[in-house]
């Protein structure tokens, strides 16, 4: 796990159902002797009131859905007024923390064109039809017109297929194609 300062680790309960664990939940508090920071500014504030608990996703653990729960506090800023205090694993109000967002960042690289299909509703080695260009677009070195007029470029190949079809029609070689 993560160290957050100003934060403890108060609980962590396993969820189960038929002796099958469906989910942790760890529970987290602010440490007593801290005071809340701005969220803006991030200097330290008196305290106003706490939130409502919340839930953020966070990376599985043993493959096991993982959750963090945490009533925010409300901090009085000198400068900003009364505002929700910084949480340092989320990213405003983003229901994931910012470990999940790296870790699933990571296995989207990891992943190649080739892959993604089965898991995410495409069929072995194609993509979905794009939109067509605009009227007049020539978008010559445009990476924005390649993809509208069904080309991706990948690495150094060209993957081109029909705006009408998610089919293959081309895997060119284009050496001189610069890298995204």
């Amino acid at each position: 796990m993560q160290r957050f300062a100003g934060f403890v680790y108060q609980e962590v309960r396993m969820h189960c159902r038929q002796g099958q664990v469906q989910s942790i939940e760890v529970t987290l508090e602010p440490h007593g002797g801290i005071r809340g920071r701005c969220s803006r500014c991030r200097r330290p504030a008196a305290g106003y009131d706490r939130l409502p608990k919340r839930r953020w996703l966070f990376v599985p653990l043993w493959g096991i859905p993982t959750w963090f729960c945490y009533a925010p506090r409300r901090v009085e800023c000198a400068e900003h007024g009364v505002v929700v205090e910084h949480i340092p694993w989320s990213d405003g109000k983003r229901p994931v923390t910012c470990a999940m967002m790296g870790f699933l960042a990571r296995w989207a690289r990891r992943l190649s064109w080739r892959e993604e299909p089965p898991g995410f509703g495409g069929v072995g080695g194609t993509f979905p039809a794009p939109a067509c260009p605009p009227e007049g677009e020539t978008g010559k070195g445009d990476f924005k017109f390649l993809a509208a007029a069904g080309c991706l470029p990948v690495r150094h190949e060209l993957i081109c297929y029909p705006r009408d079809s998610p089919q293959l029609l081309t895997a060119t070689r284009k050496p001189e194609f610069p890298e995204f």
